[in-house]
Formats: structure tokens, sequence, C-alpha cells
């Protein structure tokens, strides 16, 4: 018989490797793994047919290695190929993703920052136009019997309209400044607070027990906003002599507010959905909590607030 002589060379054609590797990077990996068992059977079929009839020769076993060597170089050519487009389009979509979350916190702090406004100048007014309408009334009745009674009541009409306006400027002025450099209340804004209910017609008895602890700006910003709009609930609800009790009680690690008001009318004590829910809003972000319930023909304010309890030195 014959052998069957196959030629000395098979040349490892560049166009081979290059149509191997462009499969090998856009084939989907089920379709490549069974093209790849595929090519192994037919060159372990070859192998084994001519092992059986007596022609492997070295230059058939040479060109044998040669193609397997075309075909895994250009697997893994493809391989790579792939590998790269998978990165490339995995760091686009991390970017893209970056960008949505970038937008998503911007959202997020306009949202924060409406809501600040919004409560700001709703504590403002609230109280301003409570203590005003109070005010006003009181001068409307005393105009003709107690006309001086009646100039007092417009001149604490007069004050307080121009402090509101303070105030409001200083939230739109925080718009565009810095609030660390902003004159905000803190909770030796208290005193001056309660005085201005009182000049209200407000009873206000205002108590501070314990050793003061550490809150930060924004902590005492919350607690003088939630006696605030306490306050002015109890005011622009007040019946016949109505009167409040702010207490400040220094736990081993937090602040307790309780701001309890008499002689306001019933369940409208509560105030505004607005207004209770501001108060909880601001407790929780600063890191407490709020509830406010009717109590004994009154109405009940109670916040806690963590704070950081200051070290005597040694």
């Amino acid at each position: 018989m014959t052998p069957f002589l196959l030629p000395d060379a098979v040349p490892a054609d560049p166009f081979l490797i290059a149509g191997l590797a462009v499969a090998a990077a856009r084939v989907s990996e089920r379709r490549m793994t069974v093209g790849r068992i595929l090519l192994l059977v037919a060159l372990v079929g070859a192998g084994s047919t001519l092992a059986l009839h007596g022609m492997a020769t070295t230059n058939g076993i040479e060109a044998a290695a040669t193609g397997a060597i075309v075909v895994g170089v250009g697997w893994l050519v493809g391989r790579l190929l792939r590998v790269t487009r998978a990165r490339a389009t995995l760091l686009l979509e991390r970017r893209a993703l970056a960008d949505g979350l970038a937008e998503a916190d911007r959202e997020l702090a306009l949202t924060s920052e409406r809501a600040r406004i919004a409560r700001d100048v709703h504590d403002v007014m609230a109280q301003s136009l409570s203590i005003v309408l109070v005010q006003a009334t009181g001068a409307e009745r005393l105009v003709r019997t107690e006309p001086d009674r009646a100039e007092a009541s417009l001149r604490a009409v007069a004050d307080v309209a121009r402090a509101s306006l303070i105030e409001v400027r200083l939230v739109i002025e925080s718009l565009g400044a810095d609030p660390d450099a902003l004159d905000q209340p803190d909770l030796d804004s208290l005193p001056h607070l309660v005085d201005r209910f009182r000049s209200a017609g407000l009873s206000v008895v205002l108590e501070e027990q314990g050793d003061r602890a550490v809150l930060s700006p924004g902590q005492q910003l919350a607690v003088y906003r939630i006696v605030q709009e306490s306050l002015t609930n109890a005011l622009r609800h007040s019946g016949g002599t109505p009167n409040a009790e702010v207490r400040l009680v220094w736990e081993e690690s937090a602040l307790l507010l309780e701001v309890a008001s008499r002689g306001c009318s019933g369940a409208e004590s509560s105030g505004s959905d607005h207004g209770v829910n501001g108060m909880r809003e601001r407790a929780e972000l600063a890191g407490g909590w709020l509830t406010a319930e009717e109590d004994d023909g009154g109405f009940r304010v109670t916040a806690s607030i963590p704070a950081h309890v200051l070290e005597a030195a040694a």
C-alpha cells in the first residue's frame, strides 16, 4: 500500500488566525464551546484514522500540531478581544452609573434644601403672624378705652415684623452662603424667643436642668425651631389664659425637651400637620425623635436629641 504523505509544511495563514479570533470574540460562549468540542473531535478523529492506517508521518504530526497551534492562537486572540470589549463596556456602564448616582445625590440635596427652606419659612412666618394677629386684635379692642396699651401692642407688632423680616432674609441668604458663617439661633437664643412670646400674651416658663452637654449647631437649631413651633401652636390656639412650660433636661447622653401648653383649644392645639411633621423631621435629622400628643386639656411635645458629654479637665 502506498503511504499517504501530507505536505511538508502547512502554512499558518494569518487570515485563518484572524477569522478564528473574530469568531472567538463575537460568537457566544455557548456556540464557541460547541465549536471547540467539534474541532477537538475532528482532530482526534483525523489523528486516529492516520494512525490506524499507518499513514502518520513526522510531517503529518508537525502539520497537525501547527494546525492546533493556529487554532489555539486564534482562540486566545479572540478571547483577549472579548475580554477587552467586555471591560470597556463595563467601564462605560460604571461611568454611567456614577453619573446617575451623582445626579441622584444632587436631586436629593436640592430636595432636602427645599424642605429645609420650607420648614424655616414656616417656623418664622407662623410664629410672627400669630404674634402679630394677637397683638393687632388686642390693639383694636384697646384703641379707644386704653390707647396707651393699644400703642404698646402696635409697637410690639412692628418689632415682631422687623425681627421676622431679618430672619426671612437670613433664610434667603443661606441659599448662597456658608451656613457656618450665618448667625443662626442656638440654645442661648431661647430666652429671647420666650420673651417674644411673653410679650404677645403667652405665659411661658423656661426651665433647664442638669449640666449642658455638646450639641452641634444643627442640633441646637433643631431644638430652637421645635420650641418655636410648639409655642406658636400654643399661642395660635390659645383660649382664655394660655400658658406653656419649656423644660430642657440634660440626661447622661441626650437632651430631653418638653414643651407643655395649657389653655389651648383641644385637638387644634396640635398645630398643622406640616408643623408637627416639620418638628418631627427636625428631631430625626438631629439624630433623635419627637412625639406630639394631647395631654390633660393641653398639648405636649417631647423630643430627645443625642448629645456628647463634656469631660472635666484633669
